[in-house]
């Protein structure tokens, strides 16, 4: 009984690595960060054999959560009425699972989403049968720059080593973030430089006498 206890904590920790593996190859190979993410949320679900997974982005002020329509669903029409309730909401920081991500910047369990006051979709996860969730930030450096939320509709007892896992997974994550957004930036600033030299060149047309 040792010894098998011994080869599954290795497998465990072995699929724990491939997992990590796929998701920072996938991502820094992702067109966008929204694909990165779509991509991540699939081969968490795929790993977990959890069938929802969903992204959340904060509003510009960080005190808000604004819900995407990056979703993995095994069953996208018996989840239907999940996901439009969620894509109707807007949480606080602090407010349910994802809330107390976003204040905590730490991955969060919960065994009952639907239990707790604060998880609005209560009805709507109980009628496709949610059992446990789990929530983890992606951070760019100290800036929360997404929530990523996952539900089972198998109970399942917190898993510690899952949650430090993800917790790599979103540093993976927000590094590419951080770098999508020092290319939009890059590009704006070009665009602003490059708007300015043909105005000047326009202006310098009109100043000099024609020939």
């Amino acid at each position: 009984t040792e010894r098998k206890r011994a080869e599954q904590a290795l497998r465990r920790q072995t699929q724990f690595v491939q997992l990590l593996q796929e998701v920072a190859v996938t991502a820094n190979q992702a067109g966008s960060a929204e694909q990165a993410l779509q991509q991540a949320i699939d081969q968490i679900c795929a790993h977990t054999g959890w069938p929802i997974g969903h992204v959340y982005l904060p509003e510009e002020q960080g005190a808000m959560l604004m819900p995407t329509q990056i979703w993995h669903l095994d069953d996208p029409d018996s989840a239907a009425p999940f996901c439009d309730q969620t894509e109707a909401l807007s949480i606080a920081r602090g407010e349910g699972l994802v809330g107390r991500v976003l204040a905590e910047r730490q991955p969060l369990w919960s065994m009952q989403p639907g239990a707790d006051p604060q998880f609005w979709r209560a009805e709507a996860a109980a009628a496709i049968g949610i059992c446990a969730g789990f929530a983890f930030p992606v951070l760019a450096g100290a800036e929360v720059v997404a929530v990523l939320e996952f539900f089972s509709t198998a109970a399942a007892e917190p898993d510690e080593a899952l949650l430090e896992v993800m917790k790599h997974v979103g540093t993976q994550l927000g590094r590419v973030i951080e770098r999508s957004r020092s290319a939009e930036q890059l590009e704006r600033r070009v665009a602003r430089r490059t708007a300015h030299l043909n105005a000047l060149l326009e202006l310098s047309k009109e100043l000099l006498p024609a020939r």
